[in-house]
């Protein structure tokens, strides 16, 4: 299986206690930030590699594509410091050890990862997390993430021996579970295609439950502002004084009709 080494993670030593304000100070490339992280970061151009450095002299190459990018990188920063900082000596030959191999490959097939996640264990695959399944194999001892267009990402093998038997092992079993097995139509959507039967079933049952309105929209009406309940406030007032007037009105005239009959008898 073809595959191609992206990035390489070494440590190693200077074999000496290194100033890093001072370094930081005469050295542009180098940045150093003691509140947010303890090690300074070193970044070259060529070869393209950057590395964080240590007071106790340890080293932590990252960014080299093979093993003498990271032999070229680690003499070159020696020779920096030294011209700083005498003490440290410039380094002949580098003894360093690798932590992590990352490499990309592709299976050119195109991959359901939920029917892999159902049908495969140790497969992590949560589409609203991110895109890709995540694949843990024991042995050899690494991590691959899976795509739907078939690339592979594999990273946490220290050996290239490693990396070739767990990209093999791995294309093996993904291939088995996404035999005859159609990838979705749209890259960018997360479907599942299941049976015709069933996929019609629920197809009728949602179109039935749209149908029937569950629940009854009410019309929330505006509040009313307190200018209107003034005029009402108002209104009841008025027709209150209007009754008490025809009231009174009424029995007014009757006893003036009482008053004109006495005069007349007397």
């Amino acid at each position: 299986m073809e595959y191609q080494i992206v990035n390489l993670v070494a440590s190693a030593a200077m074999n000496a206690t290194l100033d890093l304000y001072n370094l930081a100070v005469s050295v542009p490339n180098i940045e150093y930030e003691p509140e947010q992280f303890p090690g300074a970061i070193l970044k070259l151009k060529e070869p393209k590699v950057s590395m964080l450095l240590f007071k106790n002299g340890k080293v932590i190459c990252s960014g080299a594509s093979s093993e003498k990018e990271i032999e070229l990188g680690i003499i070159k920063a020696s020779r920096l410091i030294h011209e700083i900082q005498p003490k440290v000596k410039v380094l002949k030959k580098v003894e360093y050890t690798v932590v992590n191999l990352v490499a990309t490959a592709n299976l050119h097939q195109n991959l359901d990862l939920f029917h892999t996640a159902l049908n495969l264990d140790n497969v992590e695959y949560e589409p609203e997390q991110f895109p890709g399944a995540i694949l843990r194999m024991e042995d050899p001892k690494i991590t691959l993430l899976l795509f739907k267009n078939g690339k592979v990402i594999c990273a946490g093998a220290k050996k290239e021996e490693d990396l070739k038997k767990g990209l093999e092992k791995a294309a093996k079993l993904i291939s088995k579970v996404n035999k005859g097995v159609k990838a979705p139509a749209f890259s960018d959507e997360i479907r599942y295609e299941a049976p015709k039967q069933t996929f019609n079933k629920s197809v009728s049952k949602i179109k039935t439950i749209q149908k029937k309105p569950v629940v009854k929209t009410k019309t929330i009406k505006p509040a009313k502002t307190q200018v209107v309940k003034k005029k009402k406030i108002l209104k009841k007032i008025s027709s209150k004084k209007t009754f008490k007037k025809s009231f009174i009105k009424k029995k007014a005239k009757p006893k003036a009709k009482k008053t004109l009959k006495k005069k007349k008898k007397r």
